[in-house]
């Protein structure tokens, strides 16, 4: 009796099994799809940018080549950044809509290698551009920042960094 119940339980899986292995549609996708859904993303990013933008009009923004958005709040007098250079910085990622994902604590002073280490491309770009005491405030496309998938800890995936940041010496 046990070994007829557990063979009709197994029957009864293994039919709803491939079921819904056939029910299942084929996905196709292709090169052709993949650019159509990055240029959809591009033109969703840069329309909600464009927004921010227009909310914090007294920051003026200069857009790079990337699409990396650069404020100065204040000029430094210290020397440029330059790659190899380990930096000192202290620097707050927000998201557009204000969401706090990380913050250099108070006490604290982060530092890396310039164009040598895993920081988001947009802040590489950025430190390049920045002296010594230089404060900004970036914009930082997806694309430049954590892309696709996020960091899986503080930044969501395809989120568009706002990121102030504080070159303290070099």
């Amino acid at each position: 009796m046990r070994n007829t119940l557990i063979f009709s339980c197994f029957l009864v899986l293994f039919s709803c099994s491939q079921k819904s292995e056939e029910e299942k549609p084929a996905i196709k996708w292709n090169q052709e799809k993949s650019v159509h859904l990055n240029k959809e993303l591009a033109i969703e990013e840069e329309l909600q940018i464009k927004m921010f933008i227009e909310r914090y009009r007294q920051w003026k923004f200069e857009t790079t080549g990337t699409g990396l958005r650069m404020c100065f709040l204040e000029k430094g007098t210290g020397e440029l950044a330059a790659v190899g250079d380990v930096v000192q910085v202290e620097a707050k990622y927000a998201l557009l809509d204000g969401t706090l994902c990380h913050q250099t604590e108070a006490d604290e002073i982060e530092e890396f290698t310039v164009d040598k280490s895993d920081i988001e491309s947009g802040v590489q770009e950025a430190i390049k551009k920045m002296h010594v005491g230089d404060k900004v405030k970036l914009i930082i496309p997806f694309r430049l920042a954590q892309g696709l998938v996020g960091n899986l800890q503080e930044i969501p995936p395809l989120a568009t960094l706002v990121v102030d940041l504080n070159l303290i010496g070099n």
